[in-house]
């Protein structure tokens, strides 16, 4: 371990940062809270992940430029969020918000949940890809909702105040209602709308949502493909 790195009190979680290291310990302080304080099926699902590979997490803080908050990466293995970002969330609900909302993709990742598997067709289109992403923010906002964290929030205060090129509210929920519409048109082209689509959407993903919440039959998951059976239950 060099100067440069924090490990978290739990679970193998590394932090490395390049930034301020007083920022860096805050923010290792913080997500060691809200891992703690997350729902025991969640962390169960992402701990047994973490372990295929025996290294945990690794956690990596520094300026990405303000073009994201926190991104996932190397199949749930690495978070890295944008230190200067970091430095500006202020509430705290902000930062709870961005860390359960990257933590819910490696769930999804850790469960192999098809859109972040990239379960594609053999050559799939450019609009297929691109709704695929959308599918992944979806869920990931949904999950990160269903948590208990201000979602929405982050979401609007990241693209309306922090990020490289702020955009109005009102630009922001057009710009993502015509994404929505390109997701729906892709995967649920039957239906009128996408508040319709994404009802059935979430209710297709019911057992994913139900699984992070739970507080019992986490106990008896002694791999991910245990869990994986619990899905189809």
């Amino acid at each position: 371990m060099n100067d440069k790195t924090v490990l978290l009190k739990t679970d193998n979680i590394r932090l490395r940062y390049e930034c301020d290291s007083v920022l860096a310990e805050n923010f290792a302080g913080q997500f060691d809270d809200i891992w703690k304080s997350l729902p025991c099926g969640f962390r169960k699902v992402i701990k047994l992940h973490w372990e295929i590979i025996n290294k945990g997490c690794e956690i990596f803080i520094q300026s990405y430029g303000r073009t994201f908050i926190g991104r996932t990466k190397n199949k749930g293995y690495l978070i890295e969020f944008d230190s200067d970002i970091i430095s500006q969330a202020s509430q705290g609900h902000l930062i709870e918000a961005a860390v359960a909302h990257e933590l819910s993709h490696v769930y999804f990742i850790a469960l192999e949940e098809n859109s972040h598997s990239n379960k594609l067709s053999q050559w799939p289109s450019q609009s297929e890809i691109h709704a695929n992403k959308i599918a992944t923010e979806l869920l990931a906002s949904e999950l990160t909702r269903r948590l208990g964290y201000k979602q929405d929030s982050l979401f609007e205060w990241f693209n309306t105040t922090s990020c490289k090129n702020t955009i109005t509210s009102e630009e922001l929920w057009e710009r993502w209602n015509a994404l929505e519409l390109k997701w729906q048109e892709h995967f649920y082209p039957e239906h009128e709308n996408s508040t319709t689509a994404l009802h059935d959407y979430y209710h297709a993903k019911d057992s994913y949502f139900k699984i992070a919440t739970d507080e019992g039959a986490f106990e008896e998951w002694g791999d991910i493909s245990s869990v994986k059976r619990s899905l189809n239950k």
